[in-house]
């Protein structure tokens, strides 16, 4: 009769290194394969830019309209219509995901310190801010997240006479 030879405790510690390496190798590279790849960065926003307002002025003569940003990287409404003149934009961040609101091509001219962007600083999920500014041009006036511009979270101020 043949006995089985006992392993030596070298032995077993040599075995439980290799086995202690492929479990982490399977850990590693395995169970992202059977949970699929997540990752941090978000996908590409699908949905379409979505609503338009035409702003009229309130007894202060300032055009004021709330704009929602949400977990979608989306505003709504996208399109805002307004005339020569004041205008405050509330941004209500109604996701859980950081936005703000900036204008590339629009400086403000009124009261407060002249020649910086319009913009909604970055504010958390919950929180809202308002810019107040004038405008003095007609135009399209583009404005975005600057977080997720890459994900098409833009918008147009349309500046009529």
């Amino acid at each position: 009769m043949i006995r089985p030879r006992r392993a030596s405790a070298v032995g077993r510690r040599a075995a439980a290194f290799v086995l202690g390496w492929r479990v982490l190798g399977f850990l590693a590279l395995g169970c992202p394969a059977l949970v699929g790849c997540q990752s941090s960065q978000p996908v590409q926003a699908t949905a379409p830019q979505q609503g338009e307002v035409t702003v009229t002025p309130g007894p202060d003569g300032v055009q004021a309209v709330e704009v929602d940003a949400n977990d979608q990287y989306r505003f709504i409404p996208a399109t805002i219509v307004v005339t020569v003149g004041k205008v405050r934009i509330t941004v209500r961040n109604i996701g859980g995901t950081p936005h703000n609101l900036t204008f590339r091509d629009l400086v403000a001219g009124g009261p407060g310190p002249a020649g910086h962007r319009v913009a909604v600083p970055t504010i958390r999920g919950g929180a809202e801010q308002s810019v107040d500014f004038s405008v003095t041009t007609p135009g399209r006036y583009r404005f975005v997240c600057t977080i997720h511009e890459s994900l098409n979270q833009t918008g147009t101020l349309v500046v009529t006479r």
